[in-house]
């Protein structure tokens, strides 16, 4: 029996090619190959790993302790599974590695995975089955430097490589359909991700914040260009698929597209998509566009009727045509380097946010015929100084004015009823306003932190004066209650240290619960009421209560 064993073993040896023989004895001296393991061979030279695994879940049993510490480069064939991942993620997530001379080095891990099986299926959104990585299955991997996807897969889930901050290259198998939301999102050091042509769908959020990625192909298939997919990404320049009909909010917002052209199949257009390209200067419809149309490098519908958004990097003067009647939401939000506006006289609304953070704006005209202008719409503009709402205006959003800290005057339409929340918020150079006898209202913060402004008359027509309307108005010196006025707000000349004299008229103190900082300031009654206000909540704290 043993002389049979002996002379299979000399045949076996007689039929193996030479360099066979040479190359699995090079291996053995050099204790690189572990052979014979029913689940697989690994083989190691220097940082290099080369594994192939035949039974999944067993990769950590299969490297030698002393080669862990060392790897920093993997190549997997074979099957793994989630047990296998989380190993690797061991491995992904060491500060520090030995190199070949014992010295300490800085780890990272380049993972070839081209060759390796996920034995893990699912079925993704559309209901195909599908096989795909599993959701945040690289998840905050930190030293990741580069990773090929197995030519297996179908889809990477969402979350898929989040936040992996050393990532610098991805390659992706060229059969993928689907990357999922926020897939790579906060990757702030990735390169290189090539997107292949089979991609049909990218979730929200898939690129949001690679700060390095400067190139990037969209694939021909895509039809919707989801929120936030690429915002954050250096990107200079993008050619959107033709085939795309949607383009949601923020896409590529915070990205240095210098111009932009929408293809004509888009039929829907957020108007914040391109929010804080501060070098974009223009955007450019397709002809044939049933819907959109460009003009001086703005955007507008089809009928020009509407302007939709101007981009950031305009600069200067501009004029919109004569038939424009409303202006979007956010139309001109941050843009910082224009000067002035000619607005047309054919213009009934303005949308909220429209003119928020134009630092630059000096000068803005509202035409008369103008009906509405919306919340926060000339917001944070600093440059302006002086603006006059035209008497046809009927409606005032909240903070038209507020963070305007330029502006001295304003000149009010006559038929106004209520002043919004917070209308002067901030307006730290205020010192001229004259208020309509028309209004009723003067609601919450209205004239918060106007610290120039020094006296306000208030017409007798107030019913009521909201909380902290005019808090922090640092050089009030006086201040009298209208006599209609029945409603009070909380603290509403709080922080007023110049006021010296408050004046009420009313012979019944009204309900509040703190009016102002009571320290310095005297307070007024009607004749005979010097007690009732004394104990009365929230006038009582007068220090000083005399009778006029």
């Amino acid at each position: 029996m043993k002389a049979n064993t002996k002379l299979f073993f000399i045949l076996f040896l007689l039929l193996m090619p030479s360099s066979s023989l040479v190359s699995r004895a090079s291996d053995f001296a050099q204790g690189r190959v572990i052979g014979g393991n029913p689940k697989g061979r690994a083989s190691f030279r220097g940082d290099v790993a080369d594994i192939d695994i035949r039974k999944a879940g067993e990769l950590q049993s299969m490297i030698p302790a002393e080669k862990i510490r060392d790897i920093r480069q993997m190549h997997i064939s074979g099957v793994i599974n989630d047990i296998d991942l989380k190993f690797i993620k061991t491995l992904a997530n060491r500060s520090t590695v030995k190199d070949s001379r014992g010295r300490t080095v800085q780890a990272w891990l380049d993972l070839d995975l081209r060759h390796a099986r996920i034995v893990q299926g699912d079925r993704y959104g559309r209901g195909l089955a599908v096989e795909t990585l599993p959701n945040s299955a690289f998840s905050n991997w930190n030293r990741l430097r580069s990773i090929i996807l197995p030519t297996h897969l179908r889809a990477i889930s969402d979350y898929c490589f989040s936040s992996c901050s050393h990532l610098e290259m991805v390659e992706m198998p060229p059969a993928l359909e689907v990357i999922g939301q926020n897939a790579f999102r906060y990757c702030s050091n990735l390169i290189e991700a090539n997107i292949p042509p089979s991609v049909v769908e990218i979730g929200s959020g898939c690129f949001y914040e690679c700060q390095k990625l400067a190139n990037i192909t969209l694939p021909q298939r895509l039809t919707i260009i989801p929120s936030d997919a690429f915002a954050g990404t250096a990107i200079t320049q993008i050619n959107i698929p033709p085939g795309v009909q949607q383009i949601d909010a923020r896409a590529f917002a915070k990205t240095n597209l210098q111009q932009i052209v929408i293809p004509a199949n888009v039929q829907k257009l957020a108007v914040n998509a391109f929010n804080d390209c501060q070098r974009l200067t223009a955007i450019i419809v397709e002809t044939g566009n049933p819907l959109y149309a460009d003009a001086d490098g703005m955007l507008f519908d089809k009928q020009f009727t509407k302007l939709i958004r101007c981009p950031q990097g305009l600069s200067g003067n501009i004029s919109l045509p004569e038939s424009i009647n409303r202006i979007e939401d956010s139309a001109f939000t941050n843009c910082s380097a224009i000067t002035n506006i000619l607005l047309p006289r054919t213009l009934r609304q303005i949308g909220n946010n429209a003119f928020r953070g134009c630092k630059s704006l000096t000068q803005i005209a509202l035409p008369e015929g103008l009906t509405s202008i919306g919340n926060d719409a000339l917001r944070d503009c600093r440059a302006l100084t002086n603006v006059t709402l035209p008497q046809s205006l009927r409606k005032i959003g909240t903070s038209l004015f507020s963070g305007c800290s330029g502006i001295v005057s304003v000149s009010l339409p006559q038929d106004l009823k209520r002043l919004p929340e917070r209308t002067f918020k901030n307006c730290t150079s205020l010192q001229i306003i004259a208020l309509p006898h028309s209004l009723e209202a003067i609601d919450r913060e209205a004239f918060y932190a106007c610290k120039a402004l020094t006296s306000i008359t208030l017409p007798v027509t107030i019913e009521s004066l909201g909380e902290e309307c005019f808090r922090k108005c640092e050089s009030l010196q006086t201040f009298e209650f209208p006599r209609r006025t029945t409603n009070i707000g909380d603290r509403m000349l709080y922080d007023c240290d110049a006021l010296r004299e408050v004046s009420i008229p009313f012979m019944t103190p009204p309900k509040v619960k703190h009016v102002c900082d009571e320290k310095h300031a005297v307070l007024f009654v009607p004749r005979g009421q010097t007690n009732a206000y004394k104990k009365a909540d929230g006038w009582k704290k007068f220090k000083t209560i005399r009778e006029r």
